[in-house]
């Protein structure tokens, strides 16, 4: 499973020189919110990521991160234990 990654929004915006008021004008959305995806509290509406991506010269994977849930877990235990 995937997941928003905030903490690279932050650091992708970082490094291409932007602040939050930037990426929020870019992306037609408001400081409180590129604050709240770099967070983790959030996540953008899909209609912002490709403004997103754009804005930060990056892939839609650069984005996300996967995520290893109970369930992955259950079955990487079942394959180990064969």
């Amino acid at each position: 499973m995937k997941r928003f990654n905030g903490s690279a929004v932050k650091a992708l915006r970082k490094a291409r020189g932007l602040d939050r008021y930037d990426l929020a004008e870019v992306t037609q959305t408001s400081y409180m919110a590129v604050s709240k995806w770099e967070e983790g509290l959030t996540s953008p509406r899909v209609d912002t990521l490709p403004l997103l991506v754009a804005a930060l010269g990056c892939n839609l994977d650069d984005l996300f991160e996967d995520v290893v849930t109970d369930e992955d877990e259950g079955e990487l235990e079942l394959v180990m234990s064969r």
